[in-house]
């Protein structure tokens, strides 16, 4: 990974959710809401500073099986989204 840095470590995830064609039907097909297939993407890089404190940045793209959702009383569109992170784990 990085020179010099024995101890961190990386990762990368992918996850899909496909849903029943059965699942929802009217939901589906008379309000067009979607509830096909969800995937998620994460990845991370967990620096390990000292023996006792380590920081993670993370990043996860999430592109929702959700076409519309239920705002204000009225659909509106669904976008992917992009979530990013930054975690401290500290020993003690």
């Amino acid at each position: 990974m990085v020179p010099g840095r024995p101890n961190d470590n990386m990762g990368v995830g992918w996850a899909r959710t496909q849903y029943s064609s059965d699942f929802v039907p009217f939901l589906r097909q008379q309000l067009h809401i979607g509830m096909n297939l969800e995937d998620a993407v994460e990845m991370y890089y967990n620096a390990v500073i000292t023996p006792w404190l380590n920081v993670s940045a993370d990043l996860q793209v999430v592109d929702s099986a959700l076409d519309k959702a239920l705002h204000n009383r009225r659909l509106v569109n669904v976008d992917t989204a992009v979530i990013g992170a930054l975690r401290m784990y500290i020993r003690f």
